[in-house]
């Protein structure tokens, strides 16, 4: 830029926070810089909106989307929509200057980057902490009814809808059980902390319980049951495979 000698980084910044870098650089040149910044052209991965929205879509985003403005788009929730907005990250989200990676297998960030809940009442209301801006490629899902998911090393990938209660074991059963070289003494749940987006990684001994010398772990609402195979991580790929439904068929529309 003319009159600054440095570089100055965009990325990972918004509009608001470039103007703040680039006027307080330009002070030391001008005795009031006005500066305002815009985004001339914005490409990214299309977002998806289903399950129970009125018009389940995909939409190619030219600026920055919350998550109630593509729920508008999308029509609403149905009448018969759960309490629960599903955002699922196609890619997990890298730090500002470093290159984006997967978390090791257990690693406490390995499944809280990839999937946030938030209530749809505190969206419907605009509540700021549960209407983020949507990354490129995100996937916005409305259950019909509080699910937890079984992912990973396991027969059949699956999302089940808590109309009863449901033990890890019997989640896991219902899912086909594990297939071979699964780490069975390592099964990890992905729960989200009431009132919070954080999220805790308990770890249950699925053999123990078998052998009845764990307690079986109850699971609630969103919990996500993700069986390792031994020497390698497969939770993002059951993920989108097994647990997301398909998005290809899905219309697709601009939001200018």
């Amino acid at each position: 830029m003319p009159l600054i000698k440095e570089e100055v980084r965009a990325a990972c910044q918004t509009e608001e926070e470039l103007e703040v870098v680039i006027t307080d650089l330009l002070k030391e040149y001008v005795l009031d810089p006005q500066v305002t910044v815009q985004i001339k052209e914005y490409l990214s991965e299309p977002v998806a909106v289903l399950g129970a929205v009125r018009v389940p879509s995909r939409f190619q985003l030219h600026r920055r989307v919350r998550l109630l403005d593509l729920l508008t788009y999308a029509n609403g929730p149905t009448d018969n929509a759960g309490l629960t907005i599903q955002v699922v990250h196609t890619e997990p989200a890298a730090a500002c200057g470093q290159p984006s990676s997967e978390p090791e297998p257990d690693s406490p960030g390995s499944l809280a980057n990839q999937i946030d809940y938030y209530k749809l009442e505190d969206t419907l209301r605009n509540d700021e902490k549960a209407n983020p801006y949507l990354r490129p490629g995100d996937i916005v899902s409305i259950a019909p009814a509080d699910q937890v998911y079984v992912i990973g090393n396991v027969i059949r990938p699956t999302a089940i809808a808590l109309t009863e209660s449901v033990t890890v074991s019997r989640a896991i059963a219902l899912a086909g059980g594990t297939a071979l070289d699964t780490q069975r003494t390592k099964i990890h749940i992905a729960r989200q902390i009431p009132g919070s987006h954080d999220k805790e990684d308990i770890i249950v001994d699925l053999e123990a319980i078998n052998r009845r010398k764990a307690p079986d772990v109850l699971l609630v609402a969103n919990d996500i049951v993700e069986a390792p195979a031994a020497g390698g991580k497969r939770f993002w790929r059951s993920l989108m495979g097994g647990v997301i439904p398909t998005i290809a068929s899905l219309p697709i529309a601009v939001i200018p």
